[in-house]
């Protein structure tokens, strides 16, 4: 590949990184969202991507930081993808008091 055919899709390399680590956990949540795995299988399946590439995962949390950082892009994305869950459920718009409960929670368990 080359530099600008990954530039057209990624910002940097740290984007590389969060977006591979959200694509995995998407799905994941969103079988689990949709009733397809429970509770316990949807942990299990992360735990085993995590474990399968720990070194991996292990330096990303290591050296990133800032708005470009490994925790904040997965976090941001968390919080959208939880966001879209109780949009779709309640079938209206999420007000700023939801929102703000659904950035508090994701924080909480992150």
């Amino acid at each position: 590949m080359t530099s600008p055919t990954f530039y057209r899709h990624f910002h940097d390399k740290y984007e590389l990184i969060a977006w591979m680590y959200n694509s995995q956990m998407e799905e994941i949540f969103l079988a689990f969202c949709q009733g397809d795995e429970d509770w316990h299988q949807a942990i299990l399946d992360m735990i085993i991507i995590l474990d399968k590439d720990r070194d991996f995962y292990k330096n990303a949390l290591r050296n990133t930081e800032g708005s470009n950082s490994f925790f904040y892009s997965t976090h941001t994305r968390s919080i959208e993808l939880l966001a879209n869950v109780i949009q779709n459920n309640n079938e209206n718009t999420l007000d700023d008091e939801l929102l703000l409960d659904v950035k508090f929670y994701t924080q909480m368990h992150n």
